[in-house]
């Protein structure tokens, strides 16, 4: 559903710069004080989409965007990784529930990777649902953040092994 929310902003603001102080250059020319910038916008109305879930109960957690314009997303309690593309929502299924699904990263190729600490794995998921996984060797896995770097290689927290972990070509780094 789209909905148009105006702007709440007054011909003229004035805000604090983070860290600035009373000796601070000002950051805009004309500022209203040192430390001060000056900020005019114009009112103005924007409209937001919003994308319901498919299943009522499904707690959208994680979300990141595709090269693609896709929008990938983790649900919380669900055997499911999300995806919108071209206004559509889909639900891919993946094998195992994930309890508290907190890593989730996009790859150049537009697949998502997604960290499941209960089955001990990270996985990628293409934007045709196939999953591969590679195994943590830890008896407990707790798996946190995840992000894909330039050159293919995955890197997530790992809480469990005390490290930041680098998976590439199907190996683990600690």
């Amino acid at each position: 559903r789209s909905v148009d929310l105006p702007l709440p902003f007054g011909p003229t603001t004035a805000s604090r710069c983070p860290g600035a102080t009373e000796q601070s250059t000002p950051r805009n020319a004309g500022s209203a004080a040192p430390g001060y910038r000056t900020v005019s916008p114009s009112p103005r109305t924007v409209t937001t989409t919003e994308y319901g879930m498919l299943e009522p109960d499904n707690i959208p957690t994680m979300v990141r965007a595709g090269p693609d314009g896709s929008v990938w997303f983790t649900i919380d309690s669900a055997s499911a990784v999300g995806r919108i593309q071209n206004g559509k929502v889909q639900r891919l299924q993946k094998p195992g529930a994930n309890l508290e699904p907190v890593g989730l990263a996009v790859d150049r190729d537009g697949a998502a990777w997604y960290t499941d600490g209960p089955s001990r794995v990270v996985s990628r998921i293409s934007p045709s649902g196939e999953i591969t996984s590679v195994g943590i060797d830890m008896p407990i896995a707790r798996l946190g953040q995840i992000a894909v770097a330039p050159d293919g290689a995955v890197w997530f927290a790992e809480a469990s092994a005390f490290s930041i972990t680098r998976l590439k070509d199907g190996a683990l780094q600690r």
